[in-house]
């Protein structure tokens, strides 16, 4: 099956779309649990003077959101401006389209546009197709070449250390 699609910067109203999907995405991943984040904060995140990250939409020549992708900034001393894909979502009848390649080029003209010069993204180690595309497209499994680990504090361990 082919699709027309466009994939575009995310307007509020997708977002019922988007927050849909990214509770599918929780779903094949087996965290349903871990997602706390309301469709209102969401939004008010993604928008306004000072956005926290950037959304875009793949859409169907019909208008329907057949996917989303969110990216973010983040800043490294040793190398400056990188842009962060924390979520890369479509849905499943219509993968295999080249959907995610197109999501991952966009988000890297916008981040070269705004002077990034690296992406980083992460992947569970279970999504094989995931990481075959990230391959393919020449990103490098860190955790194999520079032998990284990633560590992160949940809300409660947050709290927890600021107390000590």
């Amino acid at each position: 099956m082919t699709v027309d699609y466009v994939i575009r910067k995310a307007k509020e109203e997708d977002f019922v779309y988007i927050y849909e999907m990214i509770r599918v995405m929780a779903a094949y991943e087996r965290m349903e649990d871990q997602v706390k984040m309301t469709l209102e904060k969401l939004i008010k995140d993604g928008f306004g003077d000072h956005p926290l990250y950037h959304a875009l939409v793949a859409e169907s020549s019909d208008g329907t959101i057949i996917g989303y992708s969110i990216f973010n900034y983040a800043y490294s001393p040793r190398l400056g401006r990188q842009v962060y894909i924390e979520d890369i979502m479509v849905l499943k009848e219509f993968r295999r389209e080249g959907i995610g390649k197109e999501f991952i080029k966009m988000a890297n003209q916008i981040a070269l546009s705004e002077g990034c010069i690296e992406c980083k993204l992460s992947c569970l180690k279970w999504n094989i197709p995931a990481m075959s595309l990230y391959k393919k497209l020449g990103f490098r499994n860190e955790t194999e070449t520079k032998n990284l680990l990633f560590f992160r504090f949940d809300l409660s361990e947050m709290k927890k250390i600021t107390e000590i």
